[in-house]
């Protein structure tokens, strides 16, 4: 932006924007106020004053702009309204207000998915335990019925040689040994 009121001096000094404020209250007329600023550049270092009173304008959407080249400060001959200017910078709220609520919520989904894989891993969890108790429960019933079968068996096949003793069952001849 071009130097505005360049003065010569042992240094330099200008007059620059320093702020730019729009105020946008409910029910009230709009207006912009810039915030100026002196600058004395005395070669090794440069000392700031504020300019009073800041420059004020309510907003008229037909107002001229003369449009001004940043660099020389010279018009180049177009022209724009506060209105337009208006347009633009309604249109710049909104794309970063857009932008930042697209962000938060993709933050929130990024959020929501680390909350759904920790949630999927505590069931993966509960249900290789569940697996385990299950499997255990199984190991001892087969444990439980292999010792019951091994008893019957053993009951069996000592009922099996009881009876087939000699003279151990009336009902039975004894065998004939020549």
């Amino acid at each position: 932006m071009a130097n505005y009121k360049e003065d010569s001096f042992v240094g330099n000094s200008w007059i620059r924007c320093g702020s730019i404020s729009i105020e946008n209250r409910l029910n009230q007329t709009p207006q912009i106020t810039f915030t100026e600023e002196e600058v004395l550049d005395l070669g090794v270092n440069q000392i700031v004053r504020p300019i009073t009173p800041s420059l004020v304008s309510a907003f008229n959407p037909s107002k001229i702009i003369n449009i001004r080249n940043p660099i020389t400060n010279e018009l180049t001959g177009q022209v724009s309204t506060y209105g337009e200017a208006y347009v633009l910078l309604s249109s710049a709220y909104y794309d970063m207000a857009y932008n930042r609520d697209a962000a938060a919520l993709a933050y929130a989904a990024t959020i929501d998915a680390a909350k759904a894989a920790a949630a999927a891993q505590l069931a993966i969890e509960e249900a290789d335990r569940a697996r385990a108790t299950a499997q255990a429960i199984a190991d001892s019933a087969a444990a439980d019925a292999a010792a019951a079968a091994a008893a019957l068996a053993d009951a069996a096949a000592a009922a099996l040689a009881a009876n087939t003793v000699p003279g151990s069952d009336p009902t039975i001849p004894p065998p004939i040994t020549p």
